[in-house]
């Protein structure tokens, strides 16, 4: 634990510390990674570092945590739409693999006298990898799901007798082209059961309300072509027609299912570069947001897609960015080899006075306002609770599943005084 500079054991502390540190990086170098290169040695040390003082000072940063392992990493993680306003019980989905098998695990996150915990729920045997998985936002019990050779929605028993067009525990899957891989499902927020999906040549729409309980497939609605592969797909939160993609060639496409030409935007957003992801502001609806492996985070104005609005450039590549539904300002990105970094974009401009300038990192932006580190390795997917507001939860490289939400004095800008000897050292000295 942290010591007072007054203690009279202070010094002895201090000199622990320092054998401490030389001591792991002694075993990084000698005992664990003999044959690495000096410069994946030093990103190691750096790793290990970062992960010894987040865990020092993790009672500042966060009001909630709780984290499981899976036995392999899962690329999704989704809170379900089912969840109640009551953060006390949260039901959330992650996909892993283990001796062979490929399923769906269901965690719940739960509020106990011991705090807060993940627990495993249910398993759901899958026929081959999840690369994609969306709870239907009218029933949260009916969920999407993309692999890379079909797609199918399953319905997860649940103790409701609401009519569903599909039967408890049934999974069906749709007819139609071979899937893309990438975050490549959508359901339509206002008209329940329509479900956007990405082909290898553009997308297809299944209207899946129509069909019988009990069917056997599901065929498409309508397709759609697009100039270039999509890398994500959403529909638009507040227009029942109209969809947008993130292309491999830099482009974000607006499409409009009541057009002939169903294209209705086509505009260069990551000039020599894919667009990793983009996403709509669900209280803005011509807001967007784009992210790419350029370094690159942009928002742009959909009536003047000519320039961006404003442009961030984070450090390392972008793999996703998501609005907050709950709050309009607030977007969250992964940002590669960090964690899962929040921006409040009304404080865009606003000069950074007083202990907001106490940073080393130069590309500190005053829009910036938290970040939430992958203990170790990457975030390789992340999702707001459409419910719960500061609540979110994210999948790791290393096999981590993490729910957080970070400390109220940090997201809502008060002035909290921390005694020193509250605060590990962000460095070893």
């Amino acid at each position: 634990s942290a010591i007072s500079k007054k203690h009279p054991t202070y010094i002895l502390h201090k000199i622990l510390r320092i054998f401490r540190f030389i001591y792991i990086v002694y075993y990084i170098i000698i005992v664990k990674f003999k044959r690495m290169e000096i410069s994946e040695v030093g990103s190691e040390i750096d790793s290990v570092r970062r992960s010894f003082t987040w865990t020092q000072n993790v009672h500042l940063i966060y009001d909630e945590l709780a984290d499981t392992v899976l036995p392999s990493p899962s690329e999704v993680f989704q809170w379900s739409t089912a969840n109640s306003t009551d953060s006390a019980q949260q039901e959330c989905v992650v996909a892993t693999f283990t001796e062979g098998d490929h399923f769906l695990r269901f965690l719940d996150y739960s509020k106990t006298d011991n705090g807060v915990l993940i627990e495993e729920q249910l398993d759901v045997p899958i026929d081959n990898a999840v690369h994609s998985v969306k709870y239907m936002p009218q029933q949260g019990s009916i969920l999407a799901i993309g692999t890379p050779t079909f797609y199918a929605v399953l319905r997860k028993d649940d103790n409701s007798d609401v009519n569903c067009f599909l039967a408890r525990n049934q999974i069906i899957k749709l007819n139609g082209e071979q899937p893309a891989p990438g975050r490549a499902l959508s359901w339509n927020a206002i008209k329940a059961g329509l479900l956007l999906t990405v082909t290898l040549d553009g997308a297809a729409t299944f209207d899946l309300a129509a069909g019988a309980e009990n069917e056997s497939s599901f065929e498409s609605l309508k397709t759609y072509e697009s100039p270039s592969l999509i890398n994500e797909i959403h529909w638009h939160p507040k227009k029942e027609h109209i969809f947008g993609g993130a292309l491999k060639n830099g482009h974000v496409c607006i499409w409009d299912g009541r057009a002939r030409d169903t294209i209705v935007h086509n505009f260069p957003a990551h000039v020599d570069n894919e667009v990793s992801s983009f996403s709509f502001n669900s209280y803005s609806e011509n807001l967007l947001a784009t992210g790419s492996d350029e370094k690159l985070i942009c928002f742009w104005d959909l009536r003047k897609t000519y320039r961006p609005l404003h442009t961030y450039y984070p450090e390392h590549p972008v793999k996703k960015v998501m609005w907050s539904p709950l709050n309009e300002v607030m977007i969250a990105s992964i940002i590669e080899e960090v964690g899962v970094a929040i921006y409040d974009v009304s404080k865009i401009g606003e000069e950074l006075v007083g202990e907001d300038c106490d940073y080393d990192d130069e590309d500190v932006v005053s829009e910036s306002l938290f970040v939430h580190y992958a203990r170790r390795d990457s975030v390789l997917d992340f999702d707001w609770n459409p419910h719960v507001p500061w609540l979110l939860g994210s999948a790791e490289s290393s096999n981590l599943v993490v729910a957080w939400k970070p400390a109220k004095h940090i997201v809502e800008d008060e002035d909290v005084e921390i005694a020193d000897e509250e605060l590990e050292p962000a460095d070893f000295e």
